[in-house]
């Protein structure tokens, strides 16, 4: 973060793209909005926070952003960037749009880093994070995992999840601390809640949202 805000700051960076309309991007458009930089956001799907928030919220999360004076580019991927003299200059999208700036921030999202868990012959689960019983112990007794790289269980479906969010990860390290220090504490699960904000608008989620529970076979009611 230090890194990217001591580029950010130097007077030749004008304009700054955001590859990715996840929380990451969405709470950068502010903070490099801050610093007096003109942003643009890119997003694939028709939305940003579309994994978070069923389309009715849409309006609502780009009026947010607009307001903010972020520009939304929607619709369309980053196929690729073109640079000039050693450095990156515009980006390219599948729609043959471009896109010129001077720093580009890519947060498409996020996979759980499992390499070094499955080099020790550790269990993935089959979210592709590593397996983790109620104790948070892996396969191997003395091993626990816990955090961004470890999945739980949904407790609204009983599916396993992977649930990579702070909230979670904070109780999972008291839990797995416990046990470690022969204490006999359970992780019961996650109901997936989640809390981003942006140009003093929150937006925040817990349980599933519309799609998900109808494509879990649940029947939902939407109200607004």
């Amino acid at each position: 973060a230090e890194k990217i805000r001591n580029y950010l700051v130097q007077s030749y960076v004008k304009h700054v793209v955001l590859v990715g309309g996840g929380y990451i991007s969405f709470e950068l458009s502010e903070n490099v909005r801050a610093l007096g930089k003109s942003v643009t956001m890119v997003e694939m799907y028709g939305y940003p926070l579309h994994r978070a928030f069923d389309e009715d919220m849409k309006d609502l999360i780009i009026s947010t952003l607009e307001r903010g004076g972020v520009n939304l580019k929607l619709g369309s991927a980053v196929k690729t960037f073109e640079a000039e003299g050693g450095k990156v200059k515009r980006a390219v999208l599948e729609n043959g749009e471009t896109i010129d700036g001077d720093a580009f921030i890519l947060a498409p999202g996020i996979r759980p880093e499992v390499s070094l868990a499955e080099a020790a012959g550790i269990r993935i689960g089959e979210t592709g994070a590593i397996w983790t019983d109620d104790h948070l112990r892996t396969n191997f007794s003395d091993i626990y995992a816990i955090g961004d790289a470890a999945e739980t269980v949904d407790l609204v479906t009983g599916k396993r999840v992977w649930m990579p969010f702070a909230p979670a990860a904070n109780k999972m390290g008291y839990v797995a601390g416990t046990n470690i220090a022969g204490g006999d504490m359970v992780f019961p699960g996650v109901v997936k809640t989640n809390v981003t904000a942006a140009f003093g608008t929150f937006f925040a989620g817990t349980g599933l949202t519309e799609r998900d529970a109808a494509r879990e076979g649940f029947k939902p009611i939407s109200a607004k």
